[in-house]
């Protein structure tokens, strides 16, 4: 098989932190490791931010522009246009069904280049609401190929219109880090206690750990609020809140008011969640979605108990008193009470996450789910 030259488009990558700027990199990685060339294509949000650096291997070229919409949006997507058509690819992968897969679809008219969508969950309510989603919809009802992650976004896609022979299913991957063991737990709290005062705590005490954008969607409010139960049984217990976003400043005020600074804590974004999961006894999870979060799946390859809300996408990933707990989204009293049972039988806790492991390493590897592109590139050409 000749090594492809592939481009990645997307709206957002380093120093943006999320589950898509993470989940492009890997995949670029994993297909330069399969010996292809791979150039990941962003948008320059900052004029401070360089046109073109490295992260490892992957080369990544910023264009002047950004999503947040306007005249910033309509730059990045002219921007992106000409140089899609300029460099030629001998494929393209654009992440989401937005500006970016508009635009790669219509370089292809041009280019042939065979170009692969990758769904994302909010997808398909942006495209009814935003400016040009209908004219972007539209659209990505052209695409030969759009990868879903999960069997119920790729059912969503077949509801709205999506030809199902141009839809694959392609889970994401996990690699798998080494088992958690106490020692382990107990240098991950060390160091992250040296680095971040937020972070510090007893060698006893149980931490639940939660990830992800601090936004309205999320449900973090339900956390705090489910924390002021359990703090009433066990003082000692911390949750930590790691991101940022919009609604920072809202959860360290609903912290404030429930009287639970210094058992709710707000440490910020990492780069990477390693030492936080080996430091963590679960995950918590208080979002009902379609896509399950990248930070869900690596805690659970960490082997970390999850709680997470229920939801017909998380049925391959949490298994109710298997891998973890689930409970009905927005029940802030039911989400307290599976973390207290967690806490009161560490046994079962471990149990859940020595399962949650164990599954995780059935998942398709990284270089797996980069063949998988590369096969579905091939069959468009």
């Amino acid at each position: 098989m000749a090594p492809l030259r592939l481009a990645l488009a997307t709206p957002q990558f380093w120093p943006h932190i999320g589950d898509g700027p993470t989940h492009v990199l890997r995949l670029a990685e994993s297909l330069i490791g399969l010996g292809h060339s791979v150039t990941i294509v962003t948008p320059q949000w900052k004029r401070t931010w360089p046109p073109q650096m490295w992260i490892g291997p992957v080369p990544v070229v910023r264009l002047r522009g950004n999503a947040r919409g306007g005249w910033g949006t309509l730059r990045w997507m002219y921007g992106l246009a000409g140089w899609l058509k300029e460099q030629r690819f001998g494929g393209v992968i654009a992440l989401g069904l937005k500006h970016e897969a508009y635009v790669a679809l219509g370089a292809a008219r041009k280019t042939h280049a065979p170009t692969i969508l990758i769904a994302g969950e909010d997808d398909l309510g942006w495209q009814r609401t935003a400016t040009l989603g209908r004219r972007i919809a539209k659209r990505c009802h052209e695409a030969r190929a759009v990868v879903a992650p999960t069997v119920e976004l790729a059912n969503s896609l077949k509801e709205r219109g999506f030809a199902g022979e141009c839809i694959t299913v392609i889970r994401r991957s996990m690699a798998i880090p080494p088992p958690r063991t106490p020692k382990l737990r107990e240098d991950a709290r060390f160091a992250l206690a040296a680095t971040n005062y937020d972070l510090v705590t007893t060698a006893n005490a149980r931490v639940a750990l939660a990830v992800g954008r601090l936004e309205t969607g999320q449900r973090f409010g339900d956390l705090v609020r489910a924390w002021r139960i359990v703090a009433a049984r066990h003082s000692e217990a911390r949750l930590w809140l790691v991101g940022d976003g919009p609604e920072r400043e809202t959860l360290y005020q609903q912290i404030s008011d429930l009287d639970q600074r210094f058992r709710v804590l707000l440490p910020g974004t990492f780069d990477c969640l390693e030492e936080l999961f080996q430091a963590s006894d679960m995950l918590l999870a208080p979002a009902a979605i379609t896509v399950p979060p990248l930070a869900l799946l690596e805690g659970q390859a960490a082997g970390l108990p999850a709680i997470a809300a229920d939801s017909s996408a998380l049925d391959a990933h949490v298994v109710h008193e298997q891998t973890g707990l689930l409970y009905a989204a927005g029940d802030f009293k039911a989400l307290a009470a599976a973390v207290n049972r967690l806490i009161e039988q560490p046994g079962m806790a471990v149990a859940y996450g020595a399962a949650a492991r164990a599954a995780a390493e059935q998942w398709p590897t990284p270089e797996e789910e980069a063949r998988a592109y590369v096969d579905l590139i091939q069959q468009l050409q």
